[in-house]
């Protein structure tokens, strides 16, 4: 018994839009889960900075400006 496929031009074209959908909607899920990672980490080290802004630097606490320009 032999299987034969035959695909025809327009079928080839609709696996091939399906195929490009696709691999639009991974992109852009893999994209939104990067954004979210960087939300995440930029809201842990804006706390950090807080924290360390906050706590000062050992005997000079309290009496140095956040930036020395």
């Amino acid at each position: 018994m032999k299987l034969e496929f035959e695909f025809s031009r327009e079928g080839k074209y609709k696996s091939m839009v399906l195929f490009l959908v696709l691999l639009v909607v991974l992109i852009f899920a893999g994209a939104g889960f990067a954004v979210h990672l960087l939300w995440i980490a930029a809201i842990v080290f804006g706390l950090f900075w807080i924290i360390g802004a906050a706590l000062g630097r050992g005997e000079s606490s309290g009496r140095h400006k956040l930036y020395r320009w």
